[in-house]
């Protein structure tokens, strides 16, 4: 969003008592800037999975969700994120990458898997 606005709208950097951290590609995907940063998620049930245009869309996102979040301003998790998620999907295991709060959560510890 920022991005697209930037001469209506200032950065502001959040100090989580490490000192002030500015958003940024890098300081987003590594967690360094929260809490006003998240990752975004889909959930797909166990039998809207078994649907074929269920499949062909959740197959087209994490094939291209890269390349259109950046078309709308967001910043995209890594590539191995991407990946890690489409073989959890393709091997239909239950559940989420990240567990816990996703304020707490690290997208780099993620792609690290």
């Amino acid at each position: 969003y920022y991005r697209e606005n930037q001469a209506k709208l200032k950065v502001v950097p959040i100090d989580g008592g490490t000192g002030p951290i500015t958003p940024s590609e890098k300081t987003i995907n590594d967690g360094s800037y929260r809490p006003l940063s998240r990752p975004i998620f889909i959930y797909i049930s166990k039998l809207g999975s078994k649907r074929p245009e269920v499949k062909a869309f959740v197959r087209f996102y994490l094939a291209q969700a890269s390349e259109l979040v950046k078309e709308v301003g967001y910043i995209s998790l890594p590539d191995k994120s991407y990946q890690l998620a489409s073989d959890q999907f393709e091997k239909w295991l239950k559940g989420s990458l990240i567990s816990g709060s996703s304020s707490d959560m690290e997208i780099k510890k993620v792609a690290l898997k």
